[in-house]
């Protein structure tokens, strides 16, 4: 006859916790990165250039024009007010001069801007000449930081390009 040593009460009522750890460890090991995944997504500060495939097919055009603005010898510069006015709104001055820094007035100057902080926010905008070479218009600009200004002036068949960087300060 063979003896039989029962299991103990104790150590059948502890079975169960091994699988449960193992489950606990797994589901939140499987939330976290889904919590990594949507933070990732999430991100609106890191974006890609918008129609970046035509923008990099179209480089040699781009870079013809960047070379004839350089040969014009014209000059933007960007001016924006520091204190936002109604709804966030700045007054954004831009001054163009030719190559003798004579004002360059009679251009239709068209400009494209974003905040680098929030690069998905783009406004393109005309700027209404205000004489002397001084184009304005009064843009939503609700962030500070670092702002990109891309310029367009056309002047009859003169055509000036420009990237100006311009630092937007707070109230």
């Amino acid at each position: 006859m063979g003896t039989e040593t029962p299991t103990s009460p104790e150590k059948k009522s502890h079975f169960w916790l091994v699988p449960l750890v193992i489950a606990f460890l797994f589901v939140g090991h499987i939330a976290a990165w889904l919590a990594f995944v949507f933070l990732a997504l999430d991100d609106r500060t890191a974006q890609v250039e918008p129609d970046y495939y035509r923008k990099s097919m179209a480089w040699n055009e781009t870079s013809a024009k960047q070379r004839a603005s350089r040969a014009l010898g014209w000059m933007a510069r960007v001016e924006i007010d520091a204190h936002a006015g109604p709804g966030q709104t700045r007054r954004l001055a831009l001054s163009l001069v030719d190559s003798k820094g004579v004002a360059v007035d009679g251009a239709h100057v068209g400009v494209e801007i974003f905040a680098h902080v929030r690069s998905d926010e783009r406004q393109r905008l005309e700027l209404a000449m205000d004489g002397d070479g001084v184009y304005s218009a009064r843009p939503v600009m609700p962030h500070e930081g670092t702002w990109e200004v891309r310029v367009e002036a056309l002047r009859g068949p003169l055509v000036f390009v420009d990237r100006v960087l311009v630092d937007v300060g707070g109230k």
